[in-house]
């Protein structure tokens, strides 16, 4: 990043963070694999289009040619994501299925 984006080292630009955020909220449903190599592709293609010192500007116009993060997350075999169950639900379950088994 140059001076004018204003990041102190080790730390990243906002529009990056924000985007990886939007990343890893809309692939908590695929493997710690499969969101590592999310990861990796959206860090490539910004590295590659962007460049090794880029400006917010060229980093903003980065992740914009990657589209929403949202569409970069395969969609999980049933078509939707999976719900998570309530756990009273399934405690309540399991307890009846031990009493009733």
């Amino acid at each position: 990043m140059t001076a004018g984006a204003r990041v102190s080292r080790g730390a990243l630009p906002t529009p990056l963070r924000e985007y990886l955020h939007r990343l890893d909220v809309a692939a908590r449903h695929l493997s710690f694999t499969a969101r590592q190599d999310l990861r990796s592709h959206v860090w490539t293609e910004v590295a590659r289009t962007a460049g090794p010192a880029p400006t917010e500007d060229r980093l903003v116009r980065a992740l914009d040619r990657l589209g929403p993060p949202e569409a970069l997350v395969p969609t999980p075999v049933g078509g939707t994501s999976p719900v998570p169950r309530d756990p009273v639900v399934v405690h309540l379950l399991g307890c009846s299925l031990l009493t009733a088994g």
